[in-house]
Formats: C-alpha cells, structure tokens, sequence
C-alpha cells in the first residue's frame, strides 16, 4: 500500500509509452527508408554523409541497480538492407569502408565478411575473414582500427579521441 501512487504512476507512462511509441512508428519507419535511400546514394557517388541518429525502439532504458536515474544505453542497431550489387566490382577495402560508414560503428569481422558478399563484394580465400583481414591491416592510409581481437572501424570514428 505504501507504494502504490508510484505503482500507478507507473502504470500511466508505461500506457503513455506504449501510445506514443503505436503513433510515431508509422513516421520513424519513413525516416529510416530515406535514410537507406541516402545511404545508397552517397555510397554509390562515394560521399560521405551524416544523419542525425533516430531516437527509436533499439534505444534501450536499463535502471542502474545502485538506485540512481535510468541511463540511455543504444543497443546496436540493424543490419542495414543491402542491395546484391552494394559493392559489385569495389575492393575489399572501398566495400567494408562504405559499409562501415553505413553502419556508423566497429563490427566483427565476420560482420563485414557476411555483409561484403551479400552486397557482391568478391572475399575469398580459405578463409575469408583472416583474408580481409590482412587486406585491411595493409590499407596504405591506415583507414581501418580495431579496437579489439574481432573488430573493426573506420579510424575516422575516432578522430575527437586522443
């Protein structure tokens, strides 16, 4: 009984919430099918673009056990829609940097393996993921890090650190 106000205010944002999040998924949706068709086109004229993240459902509320207000943690979001032909006659290093700027974050390996040949990317080798790998690690303009083991970046995703 002593908690029940705050179990009812609860209750009423979380219906809140729930109202909200039915009537802007229709719009949210739009913005992401215009933001794959930017993607695809600044890929292919190889510009680079920068969208303003969406605030969406990938966006995860977990409550600190320590009893101190939610933080906002993103969780990774979707692998974007790739045509067949994404990266059709590129090298491998031109493929994973367009996907990479696509995605807008370190991934595994294997990640961009997968990604590259369904986009036309031709990876080969015994194994295709050391194979990419090497090719990467021997970029001359150093574009490509890997802030662990498995995982790599575009260098430019981190030009504000020191």
């Amino acid at each position: 009984m002593e908690f029940e106000h705050m179990r009812q205010t609860l209750e009423y944002y979380k219906k809140l919430r729930e109202k909200t999040v039915a009537a802007i998924r229709p719009q949210l949706e739009e913005v992401r099918g215009f933001d794959a068709i930017i993607q695809r086109l600044a890929s292919d004229l190889k510009e680079p673009v920068n969208l303003e993240p969406l605030i969406t459902e990938s966006v995860v509320l977990s409550a600190p056990t320590n009893g101190s207000h939610a933080a906002v943690t993103p969780t990774p979001s979707s692998r974007p829609m790739l045509r067949p032909d994404e990266f059709f006659q590129m090298s491998q290093s031109d493929a994973a940097r367009a996907y990479l700027r696509m995605v807008k974050r370190a991934i595994s390996m294997e990640e961009l393996v997968s990604a590259l040949q369904a986009g036309g990317a031709q990876v080969g080798g015994v194994d295709p993921k050391k194979t990419l790998a090497v090719s990467l690690r021997a970029n001359p303009k150093k574009e490509f890090v890997w802030p662990n083991k498995d995982t790599v970046a575009l260098a430019e995703f981190y030009t504000n650190r020191k």
